[in-house]
């Protein structure tokens, strides 16, 4: 699971490899600079408790095995605690909600992305995964700012629709898998599909531009 939205854009929408590893070193320093800060125990989680004077430090989140290793920087000691925090504080709320096929987050209260998938079960399996990615990005562009606005359902929703209405086109994976991709003003969105289910589709992903 990439941990940055700006990655995951790159990942599937860069021309070139280069403009992916560029996104990577951007996630890094990122979470050098914040991961400090987002661990203090004054600040909440899950939206709320924004306050306090936080640590003003900087944390080398690379390895020096391979410095520009995303893997080995998301399991840096550091990284792994603090966002540990956040995946305790939310790991819970789909707890026997067998009904629940997706989620969308946002971050300083700007809707950042969703994820959904064909089924309860499929993502069930990619939950814990999908919680980390949005807890580590959350750090990256952790603000400690209290001007924090929930974002409301009704957001949520117009950002769903939007992300639709772009000009779609299909990009063939594999034998079985087809991506379409639709780019709006706005937002991206992603739609996985199999062949040998009728095309029917399986993930649907929308990133916030």
């Amino acid at each position: 699971m990439l941990n940055h939205k700006d990655l995951k854009i790159a990942a599937k929408s860069a021309k070139s490899q280069t403009e992916v590893w560029d996104k990577v070193a951007e996630s890094q320093a990122k979470l050098s600079k914040n991961v400090a800060v987002a661990a203090s125990p004054a600040v909440g989680y899950g939206g709320s408790g924004r306050g306090g004077a936080g640590v003003a430090e900087t944390v080398n989140v690379t390895s020096s095995v391979s410095r520009s290793s995303l893997q080995l920087t998301l399991e840096n000691k550091q990284v792994k605690d603090t966002s540990g925090e956040y995946i305790k504080a939310l790991a819970a709320i789909v707890a026997g909600k067998n009904d629940v096929i997706g989620y969308a987050f946002a971050i300083n209260g700007q809707i950042n992305s969703a994820d959904v998938y064909s089924s309860h079960a499929l993502f069930a399996k990619l939950w814990s995964k999908m919680l980390k990615a949005s807890a580590i990005e959350a750090i990256a562009e952790f603000d400690k700012s209290d001007k924090v606005e929930t974002v409301t359902a009704d957001a949520i929703k117009g950002f769903l629709a939007e992300a639709e209405t772009g000009k779609a086109e299909a990009k063939q994976l594999t034998p079985r898998m087809t991506m379409v991709k639709s780019e709006s003003e706005k937002n991206l969105f992603f739609e996985t599909r199999d062949r040998k289910r009728g095309d029917e589709w399986l993930h649907r992903n929308y990133l916030k531009k």
